[in-house]
């Protein structure tokens, strides 16, 4: 008898559904940086700048207000190894953490595209999501296609809390 697959995706762009973006925006006070995006998804995030996968955003600097909705998958072996983890949203998320950590990062918007961040960012060492304030939107965020199909988790890493559970608690329980 055969694996029965939880979840299938044939492809790891998630577009952040607008409504979302605006609401990181109005946060953020703006956004400086989306460093895992694209041409396409930048219509929306209207980001001053943006990294495409091309150009690596795991790889550059990042600096100000970022906004990072990180594409599903698994990271290339070289990062996997640099950053002690295979799956994406992790990668991204510890990618996140360094770059706070340097002050080039003023502060930041995650999206999670599951609940899985929290199981895999647990690491010795990492800040983890619950360091920082979240939200849980009560119905899962609508990424595209006919429905959604997994829980979410909205990070926020800067200062201003209680204008990020303002505003997110209009989606689900902020804490």
């Amino acid at each position: 008898m055969g694996l029965i697959p939880q979840h299938m995706c044939n492809t790891v762009e998630h577009y952040t559904p607008a409504h979302v973006v605006e609401m990181a925006r109005e946060v953020l006070g703006g956004i400086d940086l989306d460093p895992a995006s694209c041409e396409a998804a930048n219509q929306t995030v209207r980001a001053t700048r943006y990294i495409d996968e091309r150009d690596n955003g795991l790889i550059q600097e990042w600096h100000g207000r970022v906004f990072l909705n990180p594409p599903g998958g698994v990271l290339p072996q070289g990062i996997s190894h640099l950053l002690g983890t295979r799956s994406s949203a992790c990668g991204w998320w510890r990618k996140l953490m360094v770059e706070q950590a340097t002050g080039r990062v003023s502060a930041a918007v995650f999206v999670g595209f599951t609940l899985e961040i929290l199981r895999s960012a647990q690491g010795e060492g990492w800040p983890h999501p619950f360091d920082y304030a979240i939200c849980v939107p009560a119905k899962r965020l609508r990424f595209g296609g006919d429905r959604p199909t997994h829980a979410n988790v909205i990070v926020y890493t800067g200062q201003d809390v209680e204008r990020f559970e303002r505003v997110f608690s209009t989606l689900g329980r902020c804490k």
